[in-house]
């Protein structure tokens, strides 16, 4: 496995980029503390680099994409209306 820069190229020659915190919310469009409760919660994937205090969190680009369309909230069919949670609706 050889390594370009920031990203780790498997035996395909395809890129898995490694991410910081910050970048995992600006890929994610989301803030610091949402992405660590869901980190938290482990709910997003992620990986700690070091021990104790100092330790920081690093993503997976792939797998932070692979998290999101597994999490993708049906689109409705034509004609139904959402009623309160996402996963009921009423057709009209």
């Amino acid at each position: 496995m050889e390594r370009d820069g920031g990203r780790r190229l498997d035996a395909a020659g395809s890129s898995d980029e490694i991410l910081t915190s910050r970048e995992a919310q600006d890929l994610l469009k989301i803030g610091r503390t949402k992405l660590w409760e869901l980190t938290r919660r482990n709910l997003v994937p992620a990986y700690r680099v070091g021990e104790g205090k100092g330790a920081g969190l690093r993503y997976k680009r792939s797998e932070l994409l692979a998290w999101l369309d597994q999490n993708r909230i049906p689109s409705r069919p034509e004609g139904v209306h959402w009623r309160g949670k996402l996963a009921k609706y009423d057709q009209t």
